[in-house]
């Protein structure tokens, strides 16, 4: 401020105010002028005499000369690499998943087609039947299923000896016609009073089991089951040997 700058009067030399026309003291004419080199800024009666000037505060001090505060930039600095490296991470967790879900989607059309390759195979190496092991197979799988104790007998019939499968025409009392041929089982030299056989339905598929007898008013089949039942049931059950062994000792008519 101008008003703390002082003066010294050319006259008496006591100090006075810069602003004053005459010296309080001596009265003389003051000439700012000639006293203008004399003025004494704030600053430099602090080097000169050692004791600041109240009447004005001192500059405040720029660290670095660019008025920035350094300990600002440092938390930024660090915020941006915490950002990069949490997306890094995520970048890797989103690769790996990626990755195991097209493993993941790779691996179930190879188990389908493994599945469907089983299939194929397995329908591939499934033996064809002729005439002679389909009524062996009839008869095995009437043995182990049916309750009629004469598939039994006929089925260790068949093991021991020759047994004959005769076609017989079918009565008309029977409820299931079928292809109405009877295909009845025989022991060679045996009579029955009856008949024990099997009559094929008109698609050629499907089985139906007859125990024949004298007097009946109706003839119902004892059993009805498909022709590829009763064979995948000789394969699941490894009972082809006793089958192909029937089919040696039966003879068709």
């Amino acid at each position: 401020m101008i008003g703390g700058i002082k003066m010294f009067c050319p006259n008496c030399g006591k100090k006075v105010s810069a602003t004053a026309d005459f010296c309080p003291y001596c009265g003389s004419k003051l000439d700012h002028s000639a006293n203008e080199e004399e003025r004494v800024a704030p600053e430099k009666q602090i080097e000169a005499t050692g004791q600041p000037d109240t009447n004005h505060q001192p500059a405040p001090s720029l660290p670095n000369g660019n008025g920035k505060k350094p300990g600002k930039k440092v938390p930024l600095i660090l915020a941006g690499v915490i950002i990069i490296l949490l997306a890094a991470i995520a970048f890797v967790l989103g690769m790996q998943g990626s990755s195991s879900n097209s493993a993941s989607t790779s691996e179930k059309p190879a188990r389908t087609i493994s599945k469907k390759n089983r299939s194929i195979s397995s329908l591939a190496s499934r033996p064809t039947f002729n005439d002679q092991q389909k009524a062996a197979a009839i008869l095995y799988y009437a043995k182990e299923n049916e309750s009629n104790r004469f598939w039994g007998e006929l089925y260790r019939d068949a093991l021991a000896k020759s047994t004959k499968v005769t076609a017989n025409s079918l009565p008309d009392e029977a409820t299931e016609q079928g292809d109405g041929t009877m295909h009845a089982y025989y022991p060679t030299g045996a009579f029955f009073g009856g008949a024990t056989g099997y009559v094929m339905g008109t698609d050629g598929q499907t089985v139906y089991y007859y125990r024949l007898g004298p007097g009946a008013d109706s003839i119902d089949p004892d059993d009805t089951v498909s022709l590829n039942e009763i064979e995948q049931y000789v394969i699941d059950h490894h009972a082809m040997d006793q089958v192909n062994q029937l089919a040696g000792n039966i003879k068709l008519d």
